[in-house]
């Protein structure tokens, strides 16, 4: 009998790692905001590109019936945004991905647990076990000041596979899973930090790889002490799933004529 050395893994126990804490974004928190929520966001549909999945489609932003906002639910994403907090809301995201050579239709939820003027607080939850694994990515933007915010993400693993008998297998499991966090949020590559650094350079001021040709950004930028939200929906709303744009267009301007105009003039109060 082999004997394990090193971490134990029990069943249903919540285990965390930190992908990144406290990184200062040169933005102000209400553009952050509409970066993260908004489906026509350049980091979105960036991310949505570089991390390789494909054939994207989510359901509309949907509020609880126990919400103040349950009667939005049949609402354009742009009402949604723009209309104040989407505290409570969740959506669902559904893709193809390849494992072992083949495709795989996945989803994860996306969960709002905040959503104020000083801080933006959401899940991502993937729906199928990995590894014998749960994962859960916690992410949030607090306000700095009114030019910029702090960006934290944290994992949250949880062991469900039946048989844990072989801690050191899974141990081995688990530090997979944490290379696989890390890889889809992290700095490196695809992740979503790395995605987010190469975004933010294509606001005014901060050392642009991509020119903006949208005024509409720089206006939001000079007016960050107003609480403004946007987004932007294609189509006419009737499917439950939107689908999402072609995977193969390149994102040389990643901001170009974003965001919409209600960024700038619509004025949530949460």
């Amino acid at each position: 009998l082999v004997q394990h050395e090193g971490p134990t893994y029990p069943q249903g126990e919540q285990l965390h790692t930190d992908i990144a804490t406290n990184v200062m974004i040169p933005l102000p928190l209400p553009l952050c905001r509409a970066l993260f929520l908004d489906s026509q966001s350049p980091l979105v549909k960036r991310w949505e590109f570089e991390r390789g999945d494909t054939n994207y489609s989510k359901t509309p932003w949907n509020f609880p019936p126990s919400s103040p906002r349950h009667e939005d639910n049949n609402h354009h994403e742009n009402e949604i945004l723009s209309s104040g907090s989407l505290q409570g809301a969740h959506r669902t995201v559904l893709f193809d991905r390849l494992r072992n050579g083949q495709s795989i239709r996945l989803s994860e939820t996306v969960v709002v647990v905040r959503d104020d003027s000083e801080s933006l607080s959401l899940t991502i939850s993937e729906r199928m076990p990995r590894r014998g694994f749960s994962m859960k990515a916690r992410i949030t933007l607090l306000k700095e000041s009114k030019q910029s915010c702090s960006f934290s993400i944290f994992g949250d693993i949880v062991p469900i596979g039946r048989d844990l008998s072989n801690q050191g297998a899974v141990h081995r499991a688990f530090l997979l899973v944490v290379e696989e966090l890390e890889g889809r949020y992290g700095t490196e590559n695809q992740g979503l930090l790395a995605v987010l650094f190469s975004v933010v350079k294509a606001f005014p001021g901060q050392n642009n790889q991509y020119p903006l040709k949208s005024p509409l950004v720089q206006i939001a930028v000079q007016e960050a002490s107003t609480l403004n939200d946007s987004s932007r929906r294609e189509g006419d709303g009737g499917d439950e799933y939107e689908k999402r744009p072609d995977q193969s267009k390149m994102f040389d301007d990643p901001a170009n004529g974003w965001p919409p105009s209600d960024f700038v003039d619509s004025n949530a109060q949460f």
